[in-house]
């Protein structure tokens, strides 16, 4: 069995707020599916689904007393995600199950306003056990979760914001 699902969104399918005479540029677009079934009757079953998001987003900042940030600023966003899930029924008193998940995911800078990236991807990894006994149930969980975090300067691309002496500043 399987299923599929795409979706887009952008600043003209919402509402603006009282003071807006205009909503700012915006698109969001998701789409993923999944996949899953018997790989031995009553036995093994697997499951496995993919995500992916990505939006882009116009920001206007207005700095009164910092002319040269009066910018209009992207800010990027993409997110994929992956999980997938392996059950065995040993027994009828014994079942064992592993599930993985990735998620990995990009979220702003990128421009002189915000020349920073920050760039995360999780791993999990959990196995675990039933047993169903008479009159009694255990159920044991083990779990193993690997965070990454990267904050990438992106100044070899985008120069910093500099004061009129040439020295940059960062807000």
């Amino acid at each position: 069995h399987g299923n599929w699902f795409w979706d887009y969104y952008n600043q003209d399918m919402g509402a603006r707020l009282g003071y807006e005479s205009q909503a700012q540029p915006f698109k969001r677009n998701r789409t993923g599916g999944g996949v899953g079934g018997p790989f031995v009757k009553d036995k093994l079953f697997g499951y496995a689904q993919w995500e992916r998001h990505y939006q882009t987003e116009e920001s206007i900042n207005r700095a009164p007393l910092f002319p040269q940030l009066n910018v209009a600023q992207a800010f990027p966003i993409g997110i994929r995600y992956t999980s997938g899930r392996l059950d065995w029924n040993v027994s009828s008193a014994f079942r064992l199950f592993y599930r993985f998940n990735h998620d990995w995911n990009l979220s702003t800078g990128g421009s002189a306003v915000s020349p920073f990236q920050n760039i995360d991807w999780t791993n999990t990894h959990t196995i675990g056990v039933n047993i169903n006994q008479a009159g009694s149930t255990h159920a044991y969980r083990f779990g193993y979760v690997n965070f990454n975090n990267n904050i990438a300067s992106q100044e070899l691309n985008y120069k910093f914001l500099r004061a009129p002496n040439g020295i940059p500043y960062y807000l």
